[in-house]
């Protein structure tokens, strides 16, 4: 495809806003499935064709992968003389590191600065919370009327930070307090209104943990933006040789732009034509700082900007895009859009109420399976949940059914005691996994430190053993005080190899977690207690059973925050139900999520929701299944199970 056939396919408005404006700023409210990264294609494109230089564009996306589908599609459409590399294209944080390593020195860093996360950023917050601690309270930390981000939110901003990085390992810290006081530092740093508001002593361990990071020649992730910001307003003649090279900005996405981010754009753009492209009831990343009032913002440092919008609906069918407009506009603050599909009717979207959640997750499994016989792929289906805690039930109800499935963690979410748990069964159902072996060798703590764990290494070195049988021979041939901790350990791993000989997966657990005395792990339970279902009683069956391998023809299974910009024949949108879809205070914010879930769908869109959640409590269908379809599906629970305008169906 040339670059005139990519402008046949495209409609009136996508036209538009390709090649007006040019020299001025534009506004394109994209909705779901209108065609947002052809139209900023053809824009760039365009811009290209008319001569402009390739190095006066930067076009900032949310992701990697948006960017290099971008630069794709360029690829594809212009002369093969255009060197889509002289391009600047990339993230936010792409795009200015790439200014702040050329200007490290005016902001404060060696040019060699490195970026650190995960353990090593969470030990650096260790550090100096500790001493912070030594002469301080740790309730002077503690901002009223401040939500903490979650875990999910921290390891999304964060990117490689996992759940056990942002727990203490010292005991002398209060609990929490690592993962409190990096979410506020991290939250400090995306959002400048919430950094005025710290207050002195939180200044002093904000600034304590920054000059820590600056002696390591080091900055974190959010760093990034907040110093190059910071570097163009202490330096302006390094901001103008930027706006003189940028005569044109192009930004995706725009909705989910934090503020902080969009200083970044407004400083930049000053003197330059500035594209922004979102759509506002996509917005659903607030708990980072992005807010509706983005649009406004826009609006009031572009003045000569115009708004175009892309309307018309490539993805789905009428009958999806009907139910999900029907939703949105529940919303009172957006722009109204009339979204229509020039696609086929299709089918009505059908909402399935289940008894509990294990005949919703058994619902849809056969579900998939029919759909799978009527001549449909595994790959073709995704199911999207609010909550990841939601996704276990369906890991293993999968499993069960044979159903392949993939997901961003790969397997079940579990806890550092499910986790240390699983470490215990791995190493008694295969004394030759070292790699399990080593997180249980002093866990819990039984005196087992670096001293040992060295002469047990060497042990197996020298012996030519595996870990395990390193310490069968350390147990049999030393005696001593020392060697307490090594007999401890094998006198338990040899016990439990022996009972799971003789002992189902769920026996086995009950009689380990006592041993260990790590109380009821109730998500372990339940889940080998489902697994005794399956006609399958082996140690090995169950750890392969909460351990899926991804498969190329698979299920997704994924957040909605994770599934943004992605698309699906079949989608699933799961326990849509008050307190999990909607679950947080922003109902706005959550009927966009919900909203984003169904239009991932292409051709089928399913509806779940259970009458009680895992334990057993009574649980409500969330208001939102009433607004998809603009009448109150609670009445609807009993007798007639069909009405012209949905199905419902009580499993």
């Amino acid at each position: 495809m040339n670059l005139e056939s990519a402008f046949r396919i495209a409609n009136h408005n996508q036209i538009l806003a390709a090649t007006q404006n040019l020299e001025n700023s534009s506004m394109i409210l994209a909705s779901p499935g209108s065609g947002k990264t052809l139209t900023l294609t053809l824009r760039i494109a365009y811009l290209l064709n008319n001569n402009t230089n390739p190095k006066s564009i930067c076009a900032v996306t949310f992701t990697k992968k948006a960017g290099d589908e971008l630069k794709k599609r360029l690829g594809s459409i212009l002369p093969v003389h255009f060197d889509i590399n002289e391009l600047t294209i990339g993230t936010f944080h792409h795009c200015a590191l790439n200014i702040l390593r050329a200007n490290a020195n005016k902001a404060g860093l060696s040019y060699d600065f490195e970026i650190i996360s995960g353990k090593r950023q969470r030990n650096v917050v260790e550090e100096v919370l500790t001493q912070y601690l030594k002469d301080n309270s740790f309730e002077d930390l503690v901002l009223p009327n401040i939500k903490p981000l979650t875990d999910e939110q921290l390891q999304s901003i964060m990117e490689d930070i996992g759940s056990d990085d942002m727990r203490n390992s010292s005991v002398s810290l209060p609990s929490g307090s690592i993962k409190y006081v990096n979410s506020i530092i991290c939250s400090a740093k995306i959002n400048k209104t919430f950094l005025k508001s710290l207050n002195r002593k939180f200044f002093q361990v904000f600034d304590a943990y920054n000059n820590k990071l600056r002696s390591m020649k080091a900055i974190d992730l959010p760093d990034i933006l907040f110093m190059t910001i910071g570097m163009f307003e202490k330096y302006p003649e390094i901001l103008e040789n930027y706006q003189r090279r940028y005569k044109y900005l192009i930004v995706d996405e725009f909705q989910d732009t934090n503020s902080i981010q969009f200083d970044f754009i407004r400083l930049l753009g000053q003197n330059s034509s500035v594209t922004v492209c979102g759509d506002d009831d996509q917005a659903i990343y607030g708990w980072r700082g992005a807010t509706l009032d983005i649009f406004e913002d826009f609006k009031k440092a572009f003045k000569s900007s115009n708004t175009i919008i892309l309307n018309q609906n490539y993805r789905s069918t009428q009958n999806i895009v009907k139910i999900c407009q029907s939703l949105i506009e529940k919303n009172p603050r957006r722009e109204s859009k009339n979204v229509f599909s020039s696609g086929e009717l299709g089918i009505t979207p059908q909402v399935f109420i289940s008894e509990n959640p294990k005949k919703e997750a058994s619902l849809v499994c056969k579900t998939i399976k029919t759909l799978v016989k009527e001549g449909w792929n595994y790959k073709d289906i995704a199911i999207l949940y609010r909550l990841h805690r939601v996704s276990n039930e369906f890991i293993m109800e999968m499993e069960k059914n044979s159903i392949p499935v993939k997901s961003k963690s790969k397997s079940l979410n579990f806890d550092k005691k499910e986790l240390g748990l699983i470490s215990y069964l791995r190493v008694i159902s295969n004394q030759n996994d070292d790699e399990a072996f080593m997180d249980i060798f002093n866990w819990p703590k039984r005196s087992l430190g670096d001293a040992a764990k060295t002469r047990l290494k060497y042990t197996a070195s020298c012996k030519s053993l595996s870990l395990y049988s390193a310490l069968e021979y350390i147990s049999a041939n030393f005696n001593g005080k020392n060697n307490k901790g090594f007999k401890e350990l094998y006198n338990i791993l040899n016990h439990y190899t022996f009972l799971a000989l003789s002992l189902n997966p769920h026996d086995l657990i009950v009689k380990l977690s006592s041993t260990l005395n790590l109380g009821q792990q109730f998500q372990l339970l339940e889940l080998s207690e489902k697994f005794s279902g399956l006609g399958k009683e082996t140690l090995n069956e169950f750890l392969q059973s909460i351990n899926i391998c991804q498969m190329p023809n698979n299920v997704t299974l994924s957040s909605i925050h994770q599934a943004k910009g992605m698309e699906w024949e079949i989608v699933f949108v799961v326990r849509i139900n008050e307190g999990i879809l909607p679950a947080g205070d922003d109902i706005d914010e959550e009927r966009r999520l919900a909203y984003v879930a169904g239009t991932r769908a292409k051709k089928l869109l399913f509806l779940t929701a259970s009458m009680c959640g895992s334990k057993g409590e009574n649980m409500l269908p969330s208001r939102f299944l009433d607004e998809f379809f603009d009448e109150n599906l609670k009445t609807k629970t009993q007798g007639k199970m069909e009405t012209p305008s949905k199905e419902i169906k009580i499993s």
